[in-house]
C-alpha cells in the first residue's frame, strides 16, 4: 500500500471515529470540502504542512497519522 494511502486512511479513520464530518475538518483547516474528498479517496496527497494541524484537530499524534502507532 502506498504511504500516502496509509496517511489518508488513518486521517479518515480518526476523523470518522470522532464524528467529524469532512466539511467541518475542511472548515477548521481553511480548505475546501472537495480537497478533503480528494485526500480521502486517494486522488490527492495530504500536504505535509497540514499534518500537524490535522493531528491537533483530530486529537491524534503525528505518528498515528503516519502509521507508526496503531491504537489511538
Amino acid at each position: 500500500m502506498p504511504y500516502s494511502q496509509i496517511v489518508a486512511e488513518n486521517i479518515k479513520r480518526a476523523r470518522e471515529a470522532r464524528g467529524l464530518e469532512a466539511q467541518e475538518l475542511a472548515r477548521k483547516l481553511g480548505i475546501s470540502k472537495q480537497a478533503i474528498s480528494g485526500y480521502d479517496s486517494g486522488r490527492r496527497k495530504w500536504p505535509i504542512d497540514l499534518i500537524p494541524q490535522v493531528a491537533d484537530i483530530l486529537g491524534v499524534s503525528i505518528e498515528y497519522i503516519y502509521g507508526r502507532e496503531r491504537d489511538e
